[in-house]
């Protein structure tokens, strides 16, 4: 039996969508561009960049707390305090903001409880 498999041509392929992955493919994207634009030899495209995540949505499994220094940001995406999409109404931070309200909702019954351990009861 003979088991046929979807087939997706790339030239390049990132695994991982953590901040090294993503400013692989966002640096290598801006070389081309680069390229492209001095109508360089041969002709490039972004298109065929694809970086692969096994998370559910990017930054799924991310401990950092999104705290970074924004100085590499601003190497690969100049103008991204100007950004259409303010960083804190991004669907990732939103959904974080979810969670750590979660979190401390759990953390508040736990301590509510009769008998809830003293760690939580002192927060």
């Amino acid at each position: 039996m003979t088991v046929q498999r979807e087939r997706l041509e790339a030239d390049v392929l990132i695994v991982g969508a953590g901040p090294a992955g993503l400013a692989c493919a966002l640096h290598l994207a801006n070389l081309i561009k680069k390229h492209t634009a001095s109508a360089g030899k041969p002709e490039l495209s972004a298109e065929s960049i694809y970086v692969l995540e096994k998370g559910r949505e990017i930054g799924a499994h991310q401990l950092s707390g999104a705290i970074m220094n924004p100085k590499a940001l601003a190497e690969l995406v100049p103008d991204f305090e100007k950004s259409v999409v303010p960083v804190s109404d991004h669907p990732a931070a939103v959904q974080e903001q979810r969670q750590l309200r979660h979190f401390a909702e759990q953390s508040d019954q736990m301590a509510r409880r009769p008998g809830g351990s003293r760690r939580c009861q002192s927060l």
